[in-house]
């Protein structure tokens, strides 16, 4: 399996079109950061931490998960979350709901 540096050189000396070296970067990227977000969120669900991450790295990032800031953004991203299940929050409601209380939504 091909490292991401590996992947990345790959397509800096392969295509010469900017235009399609550019679109392959964001769509590698696009992946890349999905993937990387479900190894975090794994990690962080196990709490265990991956080999790859060091000790002073897994701790910045518990103190990062278990901040109140960002419990409260989980929080109203579940909401948020919820209501497109339910079909109340549609896309013009999702960018209110960022502005305005979550209870403004709940009748």
């Amino acid at each position: 399996m091909y490292n991401f540096i590996t992947l990345l050189y790959f397509i800096e000396n392969w295509f010469e079109d900017p235009k399609e070296e550019n679109e392959i970067k964001k769509a590698f990227n696009l992946k890349a950061s999905h993937r990387l977000s479900e190894m975090f969120r794994d990690a962080r669900n196990e709490n265990k931490r991956p080999y790859w991450i060091g000790d002073r790295v897994w701790n910045d990032l518990l103190s990062h998960w278990n901040a109140p800031e960002y419990r409260s953004k989980c929080a109203h991203a579940k909401k948020i979350r919820h209501l497109k299940r339910v079909g109340v929050c549609k896309q013009v409601v999702l960018s209110a709901c960022r502005i305005m209380p979550f209870a403004w939504y709940v009748h």
